[in-house]
């Protein structure tokens, strides 16, 4: 669903005899959560009287038929106004917060051996959040991962991967994290795509509290253009000896 700032347009319904289209340039700027909005407007050829169609958009398919309504007015000044006022292009908006994002993440750390399968030697939290701009273009992730459950006797560690490029991230801010792996960028060395490891050793990581991940972004992606099953991939790494950065047979990951 789409959130933030859209400006005005127009949109083609298919019209019964008689109906003729009043077309009307953009005026103004709907600021709306979780819907896109755009104002139709045509004559009824019924009395002349005018109606003011809105249609919302819920999707991907940019129909604007999701949701409509209508004002209906004779004569058609009682709604239209000739002299609304245009809003200015280069007018500053607030970004906008997404609905948080909240699930737990459950792992067997005997993975890919089945083990006893419990899923519950690694369990945490994630709470999310996005940013966005005017023009629902991501600018910011927040993310809570507070880990509650340490049900194995292997030392586990803990990270994930974004599916986006290194250079659309600006900025990495992590608070309370534990692992060996953070560099100065935040992020992990020798990998391809961006990679946060945020603990080494599950028990200590329940008793350390939640850890907050905080990335500024350059905006490359609109909002509807991700999800976060497919944006995030979590993983663990498992070693009968504890998490080591530089330790290739640490970096057996189970996820």
């Amino acid at each position: 669903m789409k959130m933030g700032s859209i400006r005005g347009g127009h949109h083609t319904l298919p019209l019964a005899d008689k109906q003729r289209v009043r077309k009307k340039r953009p005026q103004f700027v709907n600021r709306l959560a979780n819907s896109r909005w755009r104002d139709i407007q045509y004559l009824s050829g019924v009395d002349d009287a005018f109606m003011d169609v809105n249609g919302f958009e819920d999707g991907g398919d940019n129909d604007y038929r999701d949701v409509l309504f209508y004002l209906n007015s004779t004569p058609e000044e009682a709604i239209y106004d000739p002299n609304k006022p245009t809003t200015d292009p280069d007018e500053e908006y607030p970004p906008l917060e997404s609905d948080p994002l909240e699930g737990t993440l459950v792992f067997e750390d005997l993975w890919p051996s089945q083990g006893d399968y419990d899923m519950n030697d690694v369990v945490l939290t994630y709470h999310t959040v996005f940013t966005t701009d005017k023009d629902n273009k991501i600018t910011g992730i927040k993310d809570i991962f507070t880990p509650i459950h340490s049900g194995g006797v292997l030392k586990s560690a803990f990270g994930y991967q974004l599916d986006m490029d290194k250079n659309n991230i600006s900025n990495v801010k992590i608070d309370n994290a534990s692992s060996t792996a953070i560099q100065n960028s935040g992020m992990e060395v020798n990998q391809e795509l961006p990679t946060f490891m945020l603990f080494d050793d599950i028990q200590q990581a329940v008793k350390n509290g939640p850890i907050t991940v905080v990335l500024e972004l350059k905006g490359n992606k609109t909002i509807h253009e991700i999800s976060r099953k497919k944006l995030y991939n979590p993983f663990i790494c498992v070693n009968t000896k504890g998490f080591n950065a530089t330790s290739k047979e640490a970096r057996r990951e189970s996820s």
